[in-house]
């Protein structure tokens, strides 16, 4: 246990920044190791205290071998030799009368040492020019003699061409403004130039006044009968109608459209024997103008007819009513309402309500 503890509080740290492992006792001798501080009721405990070193431990291993370190900068360049002897000028051969016939090349001879460089002599007059030799085979290279000392200046030489323009210098502090010309003449004028964007719309103007009614157009066409809606929610009951006499029966038919043809209009409506007074009563309509016949039969004879002619502009419907009398027989017999529409047109027949009332007797016409 002791080895344990040694161990841990003498551990290296893996990251020397870290927190120190410390060891701790408690009142009842207990140890502990923590990390930076001991907890509350805990005392800080000195390994040496204890007697818990040991000997030291073998050498560490050796590291491993640094990088390069950088370059050291150039050291001082050495001094220059000293610069040898100026030679002395050789004499100027006289110029050469006329121009002589180039002699053959001659061997090439041997490089001899290279003498020292002599003073410039004075410049002797041109002579003639002579005929170009042969070109012999270049020599080997000397050594580099010493440096003469500067000649005296040649003439001016021609002027050479402009060179390239320079910069643009900055630009001079501004002169000293002159007296006002007299005003030129007029110019012609110049075309015409582009349009320009449109402009923002402007606010909208007052309301105008009210302009006469115009005339009344022609009625449409009556639109197709459109489906049945849904049933709606019962109304309230209305009062009540008058008595109907006894023996009176009734048939009543929502809508029915009828062609150029007679056809059936009214609710089936049957007459046992007696005699009765019968009224139909019913409302017209047509998609084009002209005349719509109905008639009111008991067993195929026509007991009553009318006819309605529409003009869709002023009477697009018309209500329309017919009562005859009848005496039957033998029962049953029935009673029916037809309708006809106008040639190569149809109608609408709505609302065909078809009463008939017996009677104790029918009296003849006078």
């Amino acid at each position: 246990m002791a080895a344990w503890l040694l161990g841990v509080a003498l551990a290296p740290r893996a990251d020397a920044q870290g927190p120190a492992r410390v060891l701790c006792q408690r009142r009842n001798g207990a140890l502990f190791v923590r990390i930076g501080l001991c907890g509350k009721r805990e005392t800080p405990v000195d390994v040496e205290d204890l007697g818990l070193i040991g000997s030291p431990g073998p050498a560490g291993t050796d590291g491993p071998t640094g990088s390069a370190g950088e370059r050291g900068e150039p050291g001082t360049p050495g001094n220059p030799g000293a610069t040898g002897p100026t030679g002395p000028t050789g004499p100027t051969g006289a110029p050469g009368e006329g121009r002589g016939i180039p002699g053959p090349t001659g061997p090439e001879g041997p490089t001899g040492p290279t003498g020292a460089t002599g003073t410039t002599g004075a410049v002797g007059p041109a002579g003639t020019t002579g005929l170009a030799g042969a070109t012999g085979a270049p020599g080997p290279a000397g050594a580099t003699g010493a440096t003469g000392t500067i000649g005296a200046t040649g003439p001016r030489g021609t002027t050479g061409d402009a060179g390239p323009t320079g910069p643009i210098g900055p630009v001079g502090p501004a002169g000293a403004t002159g007296e006002t010309g007299p005003t030129g003449a007029t110019g012609l004028r110049g075309a015409t130039g582009d349009s320009g964007p449109i402009g923002p719309t402007g606010p909208d103007g007052p309301t105008g006044a009210t302009g006469l009614t115009g005339l009344t157009g022609a009625a449409g066409p009556r639109g197709a009968t459109g489906d049945l809606g849904p049933i709606g929610p019962p109304g309230p009951t209305g009062p009540s109608g008058p008595t109907v006499p006894v023996g009176a029966k009734n048939s009543f038919n929502q809508q029915a459209s009828v062609g150029g043809a007679f056809a059936v209009v009214s609710a089936p409506l049957s007459l046992e024997a007696g005699p009765y007074v019968v009224i139909a009563k019913l409302y017209v309509s047509s998609a084009s103008p002209g005349t719509v016949t109905c008639e009111l039969r008991a067993a195929g004879v026509t007991l009553d007819y009318s006819g309605a002619y529409l003009n869709l502009a002023s009477a697009p419907e018309i209500p329309m009513s017919l009562v005859g009398t009848v005496t039957v027989a033998t029962g049953p017999q029935s009673l029916v309402v037809v309708c006809k529409a106008p040639a190569g047109g149809t109608a609408e027949i709505a609302a065909v309500q078809l009463v008939a009332v017996q009677v104790n007797v029918l009296d003849a016409p006078n």
